[in-house]
């Protein structure tokens, strides 16, 4: 018996369905362009770019704080997202945001983590078994939003 080919639907009696071949996937770079065309411009977007941004070097926020800072409390998940669909052209410290209690959000042993992990090291920060450590979070919170939140003239 031959194997079946997988592009093509069958109906019960194992007859090939007319019309039923799946279209090929467009090329990657057609799919990037059109990623990229989709991306998102809107304020909510926008607003937790400039969070990320304001993370000053040696410091780390969490999903939530930087969706609180955004204006978007309960928007953890959204800052994911915005953080995924940013254009590197925007060239922000997406390594200083990380899961709550300080740890890496990323795939354990991924590229991706190492990387975070060497951007947090070289900043200074100690990272121990996936998780960055806070000498105690209401100070380094207070702290943040210190140096954030504070007037130009200060």
């Amino acid at each position: 018996m031959r194997p079946r080919r997988r592009d093509t639907a069958t109906t019960p009696t194992g007859a090939v369905a007319k019309g039923s071949a799946r279209r090929p996937a467009p090329p990657r770079r057609k799919r990037q362009a059109a990623a990229a065309a989709e991306l998102p411009d809107r304020p909510p977007f926008t607003a937790i770019w400039r969070a990320v941004r304001a993370i000053p070097a040696g410091e780390w926020a969490s999903y939530g704080e930087v969706a609180r800072r955004a204006g978007l409390p309960r928007g953890a998940r959204l800052v994911a997202f915005a953080l995924k669909r940013a254009p590197q052209a925007l060239d922000l410290p997406w390594h200083r945001v990380l899961g709550a209690d300080g740890r890496i959000s990323l795939p354990r042993g991924s590229r991706a983590a190492a990387e975070q992990v060497r951007r947090l090291v070289r900043e200074g920060l100690r990272v121990e078994r996936g998780r960055v450590r806070r000498a105690s979070a209401a100070d380094a919170r207070t702290a943040l939003d210190a140096l954030l939140w504070r007037a130009d003239g200060d």
